[in-house]
């Protein structure tokens, strides 16, 4: 019945955080100082809910804090996704790099047709480096996992 816990737990909707309340571990704290607390009970235990400007203003500080909160587990959450993606990705860089080299090798062996591949040619480097053997397999798969 106490009023920090009752807004901390009835009043605030804590997944729009990305706070799940029944597996995360969040504790709040709140320090309340006033020359008038509304005491409940003879031993000054808790604090009464029933003002609402009180409950409105615990309601508003937490919130802000969850707010900041979720913004550190979003970014926390986007370097994780970064990570695991990256390294699913590197599984397939030798694959990839010895396709783009057995293309690249393969166009180099056919004489060059049509004005896009001409146009191609003429634009890069790249079909030169590899006919000069300046570009192997192993420099397009150091590139990949740059």
């Amino acid at each position: 019945s106490d009023v920090i816990t009752r807004t901390a737990t009835k009043r605030i909707n804590w997944n729009s955080y990305k706070i799940n309340q029944n597996s995360d571990k969040v504790g709040v704290f709140v320090s309340i100082v006033s020359t008038k607390i509304p005491f409940k009970g003879a031993g000054k235990e808790y604090i009464g809910d029933d003002i609402d400007e009180m409950v409105a203003a615990c309601k508003q500080a937490i919130m802000q804090c969850a707010l900041q909160l979720k913004s550190k587990i979003t970014r926390v959450q986007a370097a994780r996704e970064q990570r695991n993606r990256k390294k699913a990705l590197e599984k397939y860089i030798p694959n990839a790099a010895s396709a783009i080299f057995t293309v690249l090798d393969g166009m180099v062996g056919n004489a060059a047709r049509g004005p896009k591949r001409v146009k191609l040619e003429s634009s890069t480097t790249l079909l030169r480096d590899v006919k000069l053997g300046q570009v192997l397999e192993e420099h397009l798969e150091k590139k990949l996992h740059e």
